[in-house]
């Protein structure tokens, strides 16, 4: 066991100290940009998934970076506080609805509805949207379809308006 021991401590040691291999004063070693991943991008017609992951072995910057995350309620709280230009999407009925609003909501569209998508579709993709409804699991289905549609920037409250208003946070009855 001891003789094990010292033999991964030698290979530690050799891997820390030798040129080339990202040790300290490494000047190859790739930056942080350069080790991340590219960003997701929605298709583009005529465009197939190996064209574009040719462009990118190449150097071609993506066609156009998608943003989709979520966010928990006081992140997202603090996101409208500063006067981002976000459209906040209520998903849930009417009924649910009733029962109070964030404050700020612009659209309310049921996801449950068969005319949902359609819905979705007369909104502008360019724009950054919101979304929240009761706990969180409409919304976050909200947001994967709104990907496939080409949404390029979409938040998605964690918890809904429950998690919103057990943390405190404004609701509008």
């Amino acid at each position: 066991m001891g003789r094990r021991c010292t033999v991964l401590v030698l290979i530690m040691a050799v891997l820390v100290v030798s040129p080339g291999c990202g040790g300290a004063g490494d000047s190859s070693a790739p930056s942080l940009e350069e080790t991340r991943p590219p960003p997701a991008t929605v298709p583009v017609p005529g465009e197939s998934p190996a064209g574009r992951a040719d462009k990118w072995a190449q150097g071609a910057a993506p066609t156009r970076a998608v943003f989709h995350m979520a966010v928990g309620p006081r992140q997202a709280y603090q996101m409208l506080q500063e006067g981002r230009d976000i459209v906040l999407l209520d998903l849930r009925s009417a009924e649910e609805a009733a029962s109070g609003r964030i404050p700020g909501t612009e659209v309310r569209m049921d996801s449950l509805a068969p005319d949902f998508t359609e819905e979705l579709d007369g909104l502008d993709r360019n724009r950054t949207y919101m979304l929240y409804c009761r706990a969180g699991e409409r919304s976050a289905a909200a947001m994967t379809v709104m990907e496939e549609m080409g949404f390029e920037r979409v938040y998605e409250i964690e918890g809904g308006i429950e998690a919103w208003a057990q943390e405190g946070l404004p609701v509008e009855r």
